[in-house]
């Protein structure tokens, strides 16, 4: 069972990264809802078996998650940037290039 709920964690990540990729604020959402019901069914079956399938689909669950934190910053300083700039302010980023005006 912890096997299919790792897969199933591992498939609705992959979705969240599409999601984020695509802007699709909707799915971010459902994504999002989607993995906190499997993170508390795993939570809820206690200790994970420590057997090298488990352990390999915990190396790539988190690779997952690095690539979706990576993307959240990204957008975060997208929006931040935009914000600054509508608000007459000097743009800065972290994750992009800088805004250059002529």
């Amino acid at each position: 069972m912890q096997g299919d709920l790792l897969e199933r964690f591992a498939d609705t990540q992959s979705a969240l990264i599409a999601a984020l990729d695509a802007g699709d604020t909707a799915a971010m959402i459902a994504h999002t809802r989607d993995l906190g019901g499997i993170t508390d069914a795993l939570r809820n079956q206690g200790v994970l078996r420590a057997d090298t399938s488990t352990r390999s689909q915990l190396d790539s669950l988190l690779k997952f998650n690095t690539a979706a934190a990576q993307r959240l910053r990204f957008l975060r300083d997208h929006v931040e940037r935009r914000v600054a700039e509508i608000q007459g302010e000097e743009a800065y980023s972290t994750y992009s290039a800088p805004v250059r005006r002529a």
